[in-house]
């Protein structure tokens, strides 16, 4: 039930972790996204590029994301904090928030706790390019890293694909552990039968699967050209900034396509910065995911084909699951409404 606080004047609805986790299904995350891409190659959205705020003593950055989206044009900006310390701290190293917009009058709407959201419009994003580039009969799916945002990898690639053999490897065992242990509880929840393998390396990872995920904050690439078989999809998704690389230029020179959320943003990780900055690819050969998803540009051709996902996310994507959890929120009574004025 909404817990009504406001007594008088503007209000503004407050929903926490749990209750968008509630409200927001990888379903519902996956449909946002795709409507997400397509807008933006039709022009349809203002998303102005990511601001990333270096905080130096922490070791840390704060992500500002924001956008209007659609016909609708629904309103909405997200922080993010990537803390690495707060683990010591028993506190998430990733903390979001969104808060929505009205349009018309400019007040705010809600305010949604975004780090659940942040990870599953990740996995979202994800599913969305493995359903459109991955090869259709792909059954071995490897994870590499195992923090935030690497459980709804595997929950949004399930979706799209039948995957039937889980490999994961994370440079933190106990964390890997903890993940796999997650992940066996979600494949008996949902009747599914499935095997999960810890592997030794990114190396291991690579050589038996043939969709990819990539998750990490790396320097240096942890998935290489030399490791995958023919025919793999890599969704890149961890590296943010330029000093970060997940995939090297073997991978990115030789994929059948290079795909991307947003230009703009994709462009200033390492992953395509450094090959783009040796002149082994050009802008005019990355593509936005939009228009494979609209038929303009084909993605995969053979089953032989590599194929490369590069995303950090759209406050597009944001932006939209915000107003769908809002919308869930009203209709199931969820939440609580608190006086702003």
């Amino acid at each position: 039930m909404v817990r009504d606080r406001a007594r008088e004047g503007g209000s503004l609805l407050v929903l926490n972790q749990d209750e968008v986790r509630q409200l927001l299904s990888m379903d519902a995350a996956i449909e946002a996204t795709t409507q997400a891409y397509t807008n933006a190659v039709n022009d349809r959205v203002d998303v102005p590029v990511r601001h990333n705020i270096r905080v130096p003593s922490q070791q840390a950055d704060m992500l500002v994301m924001s956008g209007l989206v659609g016909d609708k044009e629904l309103l909405g900006v997200k922080i993010v904090s990537l803390f690495p310390d707060n683990t010591r701290r028993g506190l998430p190293a990733t903390i979001g928030s969104l808060a929505l917009v009205n349009n018309k009058t400019g007040q705010l709407e809600a305010v949604l706790d975004a780090t659940y959201l942040t990870a599953v419009r990740t996995g979202a994003a994800s599913a969305v390019a493995t359903a459109a580039l991955a090869n259709p009969t792909a059954e071995t799916l490897g994870v590499i890293g195992a923090g935030s945002i690497s459980f709804c990898q595997v929950e949004g690639v399930l979706v799209v694909r039948p995957i039937k053999e889980i490999f994961l490897y994370s440079r933190t065992r106990s964390k890997v552990e903890i993940l796999a242990g997650q992940l066996q509880e979600f494949l008996e929840k949902l009747s599914r039968p499935g095997k999960i393998s810890l592997v030794d390396s990114a190396q291991e990872v690579c050589a038996n699967s043939e969709v990819i995920c990539a998750c990490t904050t790396s320097s240096e690439p942890v998935v290489r050209g030399e490791w995958l078989r023919p025919g793999t999809h890599v969704n890149a998704t961890g590296a943010f900034s330029p000093s970060m690389q997940e995939v090297d230029e073997d991978v990115v020179q030789h994929a059948r396509i290079v795909a991307v959320d947003t230009k703009p943003g994709a462009l200033g990780p390492g992953d395509l910065s450094r090959p783009l900055a040796q002149g082994l690819i050009t802008e005019d050969e990355i593509i936005e995911l939009g228009h494979v998803l609209k038929g303009t540009v084909q993605g995969r051709e053979s089953p032989e084909d590599w194929t490369l996902f590069k995303s950090i996310g759209t406050a597009a994507q944001d932006v939209l699951c915000g107003w769908h959890v809002y919308h869930e929120a009203l209709a199931r009574g969820v939440g609580q409404k608190v006086t702003v004025n």
